[in-house]
């Protein structure tokens, strides 16, 4: 298998991380992995993550789904937890991996060094071949990987990285794939390793109590420390000065002398640090060039070097540098970058917007936890609790005050409908399809997507049920948001809004639809629990409900899309299934946790006329929901499903269950269409889906 087969479209490991979707993944080969990496409780799974505006391989704990850390065996696991976690039909992991703990465990890694059109870089094949151990291709196929046993001392006289080529004994770990280049065993290679690390690797600096002095008292640092820090991260983020600071004066990287080396990084330094000779030298003394002859001609020659250095410019501090130098560090404690909106704050000083940004911070602190503020009981014993009053409901049946809830159905089961009706019924205050009362207050309809239909549903809903009157309290907000930043910007933005717009105390805002408003991957159980944490903030700043409009996967009509925190979260969830083409929908409460669920009942659509003076518009008619007794699914049709559903056993294919049920009873794709309905009432669902030639296989659930 070459790496053309793979990523036919990509030459580079950069392009790879790089593209939009998901690089491809080799599929791990368990029988070919050694049985003495397999003995070892070192085994963690790993993901492709969007991160940083590319893709990375990120470890995941087999135990508990959640990132793992090299540095911690609390997350790593057997060979066999791992292996489970992986092959789990249902999984979101892309493979496995294994830590090296710090024994003469060795991994040696070839980047980059297998092309597009099945070439190999020259003299690479022969060099992993020459450890005699295991060796594999790694997981994207453009590279190898070798794992051998060295002693500790000779993997540490070496740079961990350089360039295409890396090496590890500790705290990191490895992809294994199992697609094996020779033999499985894992042997000692430590003369291997030494011309693999002499030919590719750098040698590891120490430097002594001498190198790593701080300042000496003679050089008064007159840089602010936070000045300093900016400069020198802003430094590190270009190439030529990375290079110049890391290279040893036995390499100095291209220049006829180590002496030229220094100059030119101090002209480097010069030009990102000014004529400040204090913090020059501290830079200086942290590079790899501050060592051997250097480290006694510094000493005495450091001043001159720095004054005559070549520097025709310096670098100019941006405005604004202190707010971003703050928000980084608010950023690194949420482990999360921060993008900067400097147009909002564009006319104050630096220093008066990090004011006002801590300032901000602190009222929506105070916002969230007012409740907290204002005395609320926190802890309750059981006299307490029958103390309390039970549940009251904005919608009677539906919607308790102040819950999260969800709906959820495929595109057209009216979901939006269903929740528009419930909004301007709460808005108004009349009863919910004339059938259940409701409790009126403020509504905000948070539109994420198809902005412009809801002119027409509103309109039909306020002719058919409100006597062509527009309430003043059902208010929508069009456009997107991310509630899943741990800034916490979306929820900002939504108070924000509320005030300006005298929305002070909403009963109800409804979230349509949940894609709109969340960043990140919605199968992440991470991801999803900050998207459940921002709808909660929401819910006690405001008091209001929330409810959520979201969809349901392909295949599953009965649930949420996504990560099942969000239906473990929710307070009520409620599903939506309408057949193509039909007028009827069925609503399901799947979850009403502080009441009864509520019985299954119909909805009928029927067209009202919005726009008599636009005849061409498509948008001329709009749909209202009404209740209705009739039956989505008649007692014939049930009968059929269910005759259809006792012909299946778990394992079997449509053509084993067609058998027997009997071409007496309806032809193949009469059959085919019964199971359909019931994959969507999740009656049955798929065991196994069929690929090619290979037929899909069921299994059985209950009928209901």
């Amino acid at each position: 298998m070459y790496y053309s087969d793979l990523l036919p479209q990509f030459n580079s490991k950069k392009e790879i991380k790089k593209q939009f979707r998901k690089p491809k993944t080799l599929p791990v080969l368990e029988e070919n992995i050694p049985d003495e990496l397999k003995q070892l409780n070192q085994w963690v799974c790993w993901a492709w993550r969007w991160t940083d505006g590319e893709w990375k391989k990120i470890p995941i704990n087999p135990f508990t789904g959640e990132f793992a850390a090299t540095d911690n065996p609390a997350t790593w696991s057997s060979f066999e937890k791992a292996w489970t976690r992986y092959s789990n039909p249902n999984r979101t992991l892309d493979g496995i991996g294994f830590v090296f703990a710090g024994t003469d465990l060795t991994g040696a890694d070839f980047d980059q060094c297998r092309f597009t059109d099945g070439s190999v870089r020259a003299g690479e094949e022969e060099l992993v071949d020459s450890f005699g151990s295991y060796a594999e291709l790694s997981p994207s196929g453009g590279g190898y990987k070798v794992i051998c046993r060295v002693s500790p001392a000779l993997s540490e006289a070496y740079q961990n990285k350089c360039g295409d080529y890396e090496q590890y004994q500790t705290t990191r770990f490895f992809c294994v794939t199992g697609h094996v280049l020779g033999t499985k065993s894992i042997v000692t290679a430590d003369d291997a390793f030494r011309r693999f690390a002499e030919s590719k690797l750098k040698p590891r600096i120490v430097k002594t109590e001498a190198e790593t002095a701080p300042i000496t008292e003679e050089a008064d640092q007159t840089m602010p420390e936070d000045e300093f820090s900016w400069r020198f991260s802003q430094a590190m983020d270009d190439g030529k000065f990375v290079t110049l600071f890391n290279t040893t004066p036995s390499d100095h990287t291209g220049y006829p002398s180590a002496s030229e080396c220094v100059a030119a990084l101090v002209s480097k330094i010069k030009f990102w640090f000014g004529n400040d000779f204090a913090a020059a030298d501290k830079v200086f003394r942290q590079s790899s060039l501050f060592a051997e002859h250097w480290i006694g001609k510094w000493e005495r020659l450091g001043q001159d070097e720095f004054t005559a250095a070549a520097c025709e410019k310096t670098y100019t501090l941006p405005t604004g540098w202190r707010l971003r130098m703050y928000e980084a560090k608010i950023d690194g404690l949420l482990k999360s970058k921060v993008k900067i909106d400097e147009r909002s704050l564009d006319t104050l000083a630096a220093n008066e917007k990090i004011e006002a940004y801590e300032s901000k911070l602190k009222e929506i602190e105070v916002a969230l936890n007012d409740k907290v503020r204002a005395g609320v009981k926190t802890m309750y014993t059981i006299e307490d609790l029958l103390q309390l009053p039970d549940p009251t409901f904005l919608v009677d049946d539906h919607l308790p005050e102040g819950s999260f809830a969800v709906v959820c159905g495929s595109p057209g089961s009216y979901k939006s409908f269903w929740a528009v009706d419930l909004g301007l019924c709460i808005a108004t205050g009349s009863p919910f399809m004339d059938c259940w009362e409701t409790k009126q207050g403020q509504v905000l309809y948070m539109a994420g997507e198809g902005f412009a239909g809801f002119k027409g549903r509103s309109i039909a809903w306020c002719k058919s049920k409100n006597n062509g009157q527009y309430p003043k309290n059902f208010v929508f907000r069009p456009g997107r948001l991310d509630l899943c930043c741990p800034k916490r910007s979306g929820i900002i933005t939504i108070l924000e809004e509320c005030l300006k717009n005298n929305i002070n105390h909403p009963t109800l805002i409804v979230v349509d639809t949940k894609a709109r408003f969340f960043t990140g991957n919605e199968n992440d159980g991470e991801d999803t629990g900050r998207f459940v944490e921002a709808i909660d903030k929401i819910r006690e700043a405001t008091g209001a409900a929330v409810l959520i409009v979201d969809h349901t996967p392909k295949y599953i009509k009965t649930i949420a899309r996504g990560h099942s925190a969000l239906m473990g979260a929710a307070d009520v969830i409620f599903n939506m299934v309408r057949e193509e083409g039909k007028p009827l929908v069925e609503i399901h409460n799947t979850k009403m946790k502080d009441a009864n669920e509520l019985t299954s009942y119909t909805l009928r659509s029927h067209e009202i006329l919005v726009a008599p003076e636009h005849p061409k518009l498509k948008l001329q008619f709009s749909l209202v929901l009404n209740h209705t007794s009739e039956q989505v699914v008649s007692q014939e049709d049930k009968d059929k499903m269910r005759s259809a559903y006792l012909s299946f056993k778990t394992g079997d294919t449509i053509d084993q269950a067609f058998q027997k049920w009997g071409e007496d009873k309806g032809s193949k794709p009469t059959f085919r269409r019964l199971v359909d309905k019931l994959l969507e009432r999740e009656a049955i669902r798929y065991l196994e889906e069929g690929t090619g030639r290979k037929p899909s296989t069921y299994q059985v659930v209950e009928f209901v």
